[in-house]
């Protein structure tokens, strides 16, 4: 933090593990922590207190970003170990997968703008693939040229997208996309 700022920390009561993964302008906070039984369990910060966000009948819930609006992005897995995106709206769970001819293994959201656009990545045929979300269920799939795999982090208001991809030679690099 810049030498006038401040720093507040903060942790999940009874955690062995705590992440703050996303904030909105309101200073709302999203993220996840681990319990001694290592179950990963959703929080939103919000003022100094916790609430929790478990989607119902997971295993493991982690929210990874919140729009000023509120809606909450993240990642779940059900009882049969297979990973989800979500999408939390007053109070109710939306699941989003990335419609794939090959099988998705898993879809992991990781943010959103406050008209809805939503971002992430997806495994199919053995590569992570990056993903931009748009209303009614519209997809397009983000690739780096030659990168053999794709993550997307984050997405400004602007369209402008974010993420890092992995090379041939296995090395990591960060991206920028502008629409």
């Amino acid at each position: 933090m810049a030498q006038n700022g401040t720093i507040e920390a903060f942790g999940v009561n009874g955690a062995t593990f705590t992440s703050a993964e996303g904030i909105n302008a309101k200073g709302q906070i999203v993220g996840y922590n681990v319990g001694p039984n290592d179950r990963h369990r959703g929080f939103l910060y919000d003022k100094g207190v916790f609430k929790t966000l478990d989607v119902p009948k997971a295993t493991f819930t982690e929210p990874h970003g919140i729009n000023n609006k509120g809606k909450i992005v993240g990642t779940y897995v059900d009882k049969a170990g297979k990973f989800h995106g979500f999408v939390y709206d007053k109070g109710k769970f939306t699941t989003i997968d990335v419609p794939s001819k090959a099988t998705a293994l898993f879809t992991q959201a990781r943010g959103i703008t406050n008209d809805g656009r939503m971002v992430g990545y997806y495994v199919a045929d053995v590569r992570y693939h990056g993903f931009v979300y748009y209303k009614k269920g519209k997809f397009t799939t983000i690739d780096v040229p030659d990168a053999t795999h794709t993550y997307v982090h984050h997405i400004n208001e602007s369209g402008q997208i974010v993420g890092t991809y992995r090379d041939q030679n296995n090395r990591t690099y960060g991206f920028v996309a502008t629409p």
